[in-house]
């Protein structure tokens, strides 16, 4: 869920609460996972959009590419391989320019119930005999 907050497919209220929830899990892995999520302030575009799945339009580009290529003959399955490569990227390019994205607010300013979210994770803190790590994670987030 954290990915795909961060590639702007799901950036919603319902998903930060979903990763809110995940902070007040058992598994420290999942719990560590939800807790930078939140510490990290600064979304930067260039990483999410580095982040995303890269190696299908890698693909694309490849056989746009070689649409100019005159070394060899355009084949029928080259031309249905370029045809579907420039609907797919069409088809992404539409997605992302729907998609809305205000930086104004960081996840955590639309957590349903801030103030129950921060005691129920005071209390994981003060029971946890987690590593000083997580520890410090916990509190970087509650501060």
């Amino acid at each position: 869920m954290i990915k795909l907050y961060q590639k702007r497919i799901w950036n919603d209220e319902n998903t930060v609460n979903v990763i809110a929830e995940a902070c007040l899990h058992q598994k420290t892995k999942i719990c560590v996972a939800a807790v930078k999520f939140f510490i990290v302030a600064n979304y930067d575009d260039n990483s999410s959009e580095s982040d995303s799945d890269g190696s299908s339009e890698d693909e694309a580009q490849k056989i746009i590419n070689q649409k100019g290529h005159v070394g060899s003959k355009m084949t029928r399955k080259k031309k249905t391989n370029l045809k579907k490569a420039m609907k797919m990227l069409e088809r992404k390019d539409k997605r992302r320019s729907k998609v809305t994205y205000n930086k104004d607010f960081l996840p955590i300013d639309v957590i349903r119930n801030p103030q129950d979210f921060g005691d129920r994770l005071f209390t994981r803190l003060k029971r946890s005999n987690e590593r000083f790590e997580v520890k410090l994670a916990i509190m970087k987030l509650l501060a």
